[in-house]
């Protein structure tokens, strides 16, 4: 690799903000990057505000150096978002983080992201993988940042692909995921009460404190074609078709609820109103502006972390395979090589988000199988709310079913599913012994890890591992070597 610092002329640079089309910024200093892994020499800028300018001959180069440039600015960010929803935080920062691991790979984040990467197009995969290969290009040749020293960590596991599209699992888990079981403690608290005291506690609740339902069909929206959801015409309330409440489902739904308390990721959707986000946009035509151009201006209503949830780049790609340059400037989360909100010349745009309830949570039953697996015990069997019958695959699911997530099953639903609880790893049935499927399962994630990363990246991995690989070793030895100390 060779880097040399060298004084360039003005450059235009996109100022994402409200003002649409205005580019007036200039870059400071540029380094040239010659390094293996880019197709052609790019250069990374800096403006007086510390805004990178990055230039490349072709997008993959271009996510080589923003992946160079999310490194240098935030690296550590980035390891502590990728092992959070990975479940593997407490490799960073020891016990603490543990409990919290086990319910993030409950979830399955990591699990989504792996098969994400199977779906993923070739164009894509390529521009993840230079991504990758410019954060740990920097690695490799920088120290790490402090916060690995204070907690005595000398290694920094390579960045893959995977990693890029967990953090983009993780940033759309905070913005669509609901929990309403603190709902559930408080619906059968009203019911104690009521039941105590002599007084209707599922009426009080859905049709007084938590009403969700109009008073009546009136509105003062003028269209034939508005009809408001009510109860009214037929004297019917929510409260009629709650099921009563057994005090062992209650303390069931309260531990659940009180294991997740202590979650930074879950824990603030079990109070949607409390400190409720949001996001919103507005627009000004260039009629009603002094300059004639128009204002966009708009808050996706993230959280105020520091460092910030997003880094600002600006990116010029003149790759020969499209017409037009790529002049972008705008917000991509660390580990992620997009741009995300921004700007061109022609246009601003900005994105909100729209909660909704996409999540429910119910009872599960288990039929636990003691004895040799048959081909039943790969299946979830159930009904659905018209009467279907339906089978699902479990193999490559945890714990936590997928027929809530596939849209079938009620919030209240009693299906009777029988799963085992151990990971199903193999298409075949199977009789292996459950120490041997554990190691099965870690031997499976491994590989993926090892698929998705490049053979300068595998070699690094080895050598950081102390291992011998001889230069004319080929990816399939550096990987059977790698396997085999782990």
């Amino acid at each position: 690799m060779s880097v040399s610092s060298t004084r360039r002329p003005a450059r235009l640079r996109l100022l994402c903000v409200a003002l649409a089309s205005t580019f007036v910024a200039s870059s400071v200093s540029a380094e040239t990057i010659n390094a293996s892994g880019l197709r052609a020499p790019g250069s990374i800028g800096y403006d007086a505000e510390g805004v990178p300018l990055i230039q490349a001959a072709n997008d993959y180069d271009a996510a080589f150096l923003m992946g160079y440039v999310h490194a240098r600015d935030r690296l550590w960010q980035m390891d502590y978002l990728r092992r959070a929803a990975s479940g593997t935080l407490a490799e960073l920062v020891g016990t603490p983080a543990l409990a919290n691991d086990i319910q993030l790979r409950t979830l399955g984040l990591r699990r989504a992201a792996q098969s994400s990467w199977s779906a993923t197009p070739d164009i894509a995969r390529g521009q993840l993988r230079a991504y990758a290969e410019g954060v740990n290009l920097w690695v490799r040749n920088n120290p790490l940042p402090p916060e690995y020293g204070a907690l005595e960590l000398t290694r920094f596991e390579p960045w893959s692909p995977v990693d890029s599209l967990i953090v983009g699992k993780l940033l759309a888990f905070q913005l669509s995921f609901d929990l309403d079981i603190d709902y559930t403690v408080r619906l059968g608290a009203y019911m104690s009460a009521g039941a105590a005291a002599g007084f209707n506690g599922q009426a009080l609740f859905f049709e007084d404190t938590h009403r969700v339902q109009p008073f009546d069909t009136r509105a003062s929206i003028a269209s034939a074609d508005f009809h408001p959801t009510s109860f009214a015409d037929d004297g019917k309330s929510l409260a009629a078709g709650v099921p009563g409440y057994t005090p062992e489902f209650l303390a069931q739904v309260e531990s659940l609820r009180d294991s997740v308390l202590g979650n930074e990721w879950i824990a603030p959707k079990l109070a949607p109103r409390d400190n409720r986000g949001g996001s919103n946009w507005w627009l000004v035509h260039g009629s009603k502006t002094a300059s004639g151009k128009a204002i966009l201006s708009n808050d996706p209503h993230l959280g105020l972390d520091l460092p910030a949830v997003m880094h600002e780049a600006h990116i010029v790609s003149t790759d020969p395979a499209y017409a037009e340059t790529m002049n972008v400037s705008g917000l991509a989360p660390p580990g992620v090589p997009s741009i995300l909100l921004g700007c061109k010349p022609q246009f601003c745009w900005g994105l909100t988000t729209n909660p909704m309830d996409v999540s429910d949570t119910y009872q599960e039953k288990f039929l636990l199988n003691t004895g040799v697996w048959t081909a039943d015990d790969v299946k979830v069997s159930f009904t659905d709310r018209n009467g279907v019958e339906h089978q699902i695959d479990t193999r490559h699911n945890w714990r936590m079913v997928t027929a809530a997530d596939q849209g079938f099953l009620e919030p209240d639903s009693d299906a009777t599913q029988q799963v085992d609880m151990r990971e199903h790893l193999n298409d075949e049935v199977t009789d292996e012994p459950p120490f041997e499927q554990a190691a099965s399962a870690k031997e499976a994630v491994m590989q993926v890890e090892y698929d998705t990363l490049t053979a300068a990246e595998l070699r690094a991995m080895a050598k950081d591992r102390g291992l011998k690989i001889r230069p004319n070793d080929n990816r399939k030895k550096v990987i059977e070597a790698l396997r085999a100390s782990s």
